[in-house]
């Protein structure tokens, strides 16, 4: 389960969730078993068969919702090109933060029969598949910048 902090200031409307304006700074909490801050970008990416990228998205959005709901993941971002804009054509990604990168193999997450069925549909409509791993941008990993020009 993933939640969004809210802080005081003008954004807010003091409701009792609110924190103090430095909780923003830790942005994403997942629950698990104990709490713990969003510290990884991870971006799966697909290059699918001709005009199959929106088939291949939707497939895709509904498996990051079942390991959402699942409480496998975090929330899920798909993102898609088609033939209709600039860029790379017939492209597919799918997005999510997490505390930790871990391996899939040998957890304890129970598989997910009707994600599992959809793989294998977006398995066929895939031509090329890679995974892209960033490290998301924190305040505490932040460095300190001289002001000035040099």
């Amino acid at each position: 389960m993933a939640f969004w902090l809210r802080t005081r200031g003008p954004e807010t409307d003091g409701w009792p969730g609110d924190v103090p304006d430095h909780a923003s700074l830790l942005g994403t909490i997942a629950m698990t078993n104990r709490w713990s801050i969003e510290m990884y970008v991870i971006k799966r990416v697909w290059k699918v068969k001709a005009r199959k990228a929106r088939e291949a998205a939707t497939i895709a959005a509904r498996i990051g919702d079942l390991y959402h709901e699942a409480g496998q993941r975090s929330e899920v971002r798909v993102y898609f090109n088609g033939t209709t804009l600039p860029g790379e054509r017939d492209r597919l990604f799918m997005e999510w933060t997490a505390a930790t990168i871990d391996s899939p193999y040998g957890n304890d997450s129970l598989p997910i029969p009707e994600a599992q069925e959809l793989g294998v549909r977006l398995r066929d409509l895939t031509e090329e598949t890679w995974i892209e791993f960033y490290e998301l941008m924190t305040p505490a990993k932040a460095i300190e910048i001289a002001s000035g020009a040099n």
